[in-house]
């Protein structure tokens, strides 16, 4: 088998040239796309390293920061318990690697959406998917009340950026980092300016005086698992480097129906480094356990409700891996277009920043809250209310409680 020299220097460098597996190859997990490609193919993947390996950081910032190879695309470390790359490899390549003792699993890289649903499409779009108009009229009437803003409360939105000079956001996204070809600065989808609109907009957000800052993992043509790791590899960087300040991450990202070992390791390894994670449900009407992220046993995973007497919304994944539920449904958000607008919005991804709006007021009067601190107090004060839950679904709505 031909080794080149940049592949060498992989091998050479995690140990794989003369760390042969005695107990057979790594897990390889491949697209189904990929299974019916031809097997000369290359393709990206991500390999993911035991956790002895994590001692080995110096060598994987040597090695990312010399840039000679373009077959390694990016290196992780994120906390304690979480190391590995991203490199396109070939068949031959990948059955090297995977035969290496330092290597746990290998996962061919994925592309991830985002957990929105549209309800206000335009009704003869709408129309085709229904076999009858049943549709029946929604009112607001509420009143908003709480005691604290999130006032030095730093959010972390893993989405896809923020147009930050909307009205709504006042100055408050303190930074803005990109991890796809586009503008950071530039919002595309619109999604994650409505995300972090209901987090902590001024009109809109539950925590209007958190400091808001955009990891854009994806935008209208590219976002994968791995710009997913490489945005988790920055919030934990700032977040160490800020002196791990109180924060909460917000993701209402992830697989649609897929399921990712090295996302959702990403996002246990955040949790126990001190950051808790907010993770929207998804919108498929399936087991929110069999997809990435929200199959993270220690993260708080977020159902939605409507506005029609608590009902479970029909679109919100469901099962035992939902710690809680909120609004959902006709949820108002600025959007990305201009400075000044806003729209109704629906879906998993609206709920999960109401929730994240939550624990950054709770975070504000709670400054040194652990993560499984943060996810006790969102069960405790919640409510059982919720009608209509599928089957070994909790009927639990997120509440806000001063403590």
């Amino acid at each position: 088998m031909r080794i080149d020299l940049q592949l060498f220097m992989i091998c050479t460098l995690f140990g794989l040239v003369s760390s042969a597996r005695t107990g057979g190859p790594a897990k390889i997990t491949y697209n189904k796309a990929t299974l019916r490609a031809a097997p000369t193919d290359k393709k990206r993947f991500n390999v993911i390293l035991r956790g002895s390996t994590v001692s080995k950081r110096d060598q994987v910032a040597n090695f990312a920061s010399n840039g000679e190879s373009e077959k390694l695309h990016s290196t992780y470390l994120i906390g304690n318990n979480f190391a590995g790359y991203t490199a396109t490899l070939s068949a031959d390549t990948i059955n090297l690697v995977s035969n290496q003792d330092e290597v746990a699993y290998i996962e061919e890289d994925m592309d991830i959406t985002i957990h929105v649903y549209q309800k206000f499409a335009p009704w003869g779009l709408g129309r085709l998917n229904k076999e009858k108009n049943d549709r029946e009229l929604n009112v607001y009437d509420v009143d908003y009340k709480v005691s604290e803003t999130g006032k030095g409360v730093t959010v972390y939105l893993i989405d896809s950026g923020i147009r930050a000079t909307h009205m709504d956001f006042e100055g408050r996204v303190a930074d803005q980092v990109a991890f796809v070809s586009s503008d950071k600065s530039v919002d595309e989808r619109g999604h994650g300016t409505g995300v972090a609109g209901v987090v902590g907009g001024k009109r809109t957000g539950v925590a209007k005086d958190a400091t808001l800052k955009s990891i854009k993992v994806i935008d209208n043509t590219s976002g994968s698992v791995s710009t997913v790791l490489k945005g988790i590899q920055w919030v934990m960087d700032d977040y160490v480097n800020g002196g791990k300040k109180p924060s909460i991450v917000n993701m209402s990202v992830g697989l649609e129906s897929s399921h990712s070992n090295s996302m959702d390791d990403s996002v246990a390894a955040m949790i126990s480094s001190g950051l808790q994670v907010i993770v929207a449900a998804g919108n498929t009407g399936i087991d929110a356990c069999n997809i990435s992220p929200s199959s993270v046993s220690d993260s708080v995973v977020v159902g939605a409700i409507s506005n029609d007497s608590d009902k479970y919304s029909k679109f919100s994944n469901m099962g035992s891996c939902i710690t809680l539920s909120a609004p959902g449904e006709l949820i108002l958000r600025p959007i990305s277009s201009d400075d000044v607008s806003f729209i109704p919005s629906s879906g998993t991804s609206v709920a999960a920043p109401i929730v994240t709006g939550l624990v950054a007021l709770y975070l504000e009067k709670n400054p040194t809250a652990t993560p499984a601190q943060i996810k006790q107090y969102l069960i405790d004060t919640s409510k059982a209310a919720a009608t209509s839950t599928p089957k070994d679904t909790t009927n639990l709505i997120a509440q806000y409680v001063s403590i």
